[in-house]
């Protein structure tokens, strides 16, 4: 669960990221398993600069692993879409991450 709170134009929050397929057993599956931050700037009303990081440490599958992820989203209603990049020391390089996250009641 994603828990994001917004005050003037900053968002912060935090997040949690998981494999597509937990049950598949790799270890491409279990190093998506990460809990950390979520930070914003809305720029304008809309378009959102994103940045998410993932420290080493707590009780996931790779504690030993630092994930640091940044990109954009839009807002439109109730949903935030955007694409993310960035780096993992476990796993390399992460490009063309994609972002939904919609606003429950």
């Amino acid at each position: 669960m994603w828990v994001l709170a917004q005050s003037g134009s900053n968002v912060t929050g935090t997040a949690e990221l998981a494999p597509v397929d937990p049950r598949d057993g790799s270890c491409a599956s279990c190093h998506k398993l990460r809990k950390g931050t979520f930070s914003g700037i809305f720029d304008g009303a809309t378009l959102l600069t994103v940045r998410m990081s993932f420290p080493a440490g707590g009780d996931v599958p790779t504690p030993i692993c630092v994930t640091d992820l940044s990109g954009t989203a839009a807002l439109a209603g109730n949903q935030l879409t955007g694409t993310y990049s960035g780096t993992d020391t476990c796993e390399g390089f992460y490009a063309n991450g994609q972002l939904t996250l919609t606003r429950q009641p």
